[in-house]
């Protein structure tokens, strides 16, 4: 069974179709008028996103989170290089040392 038979028995659908009658865009002019609203919506939702985004990001800029954004890239390069040469002086060290 579906979902609207187990909602509504007997009655496929019809929790579906009272929800739709029960809806605040029921007492609109038009249909049209309900999508027309939903886009609106949409259009300030996104600008509300896109104008945080950019708050964050001043914020950021402001918080010299983007002062050295190079030193990042070299502190991970010089790290791998260290170790490597740890271990190469480990191997080195390794083949010195007489096993006794």
């Amino acid at each position: 069974p579906g979902v609207c038979s187990v909602v509504a028995p007997g009655q496929p659908g019809a929790a579906l179709r009272d929800f739709c009658k029960a809806s605040r865009f029921q007492g609109t002019s038009s249909g049209a008028n309900m999508g027309e609203t939903l886009t609106w919506v949409a259009i300030v939702a996104s600008l509300a996103m896109g104008l945080a985004g950019a708050c964050v990001f001043v914020w950021a800029v402001k918080r010299d989170y983007f002062k050295d954004i190079e030193d990042a890239k070299y502190q991970v390069f010089w790290s791998d290089l260290q170790e490597t040469v740890d271990r190469l002086d480990e191997e080195r060290h390794e083949r010195r040392t007489p096993l006794t």
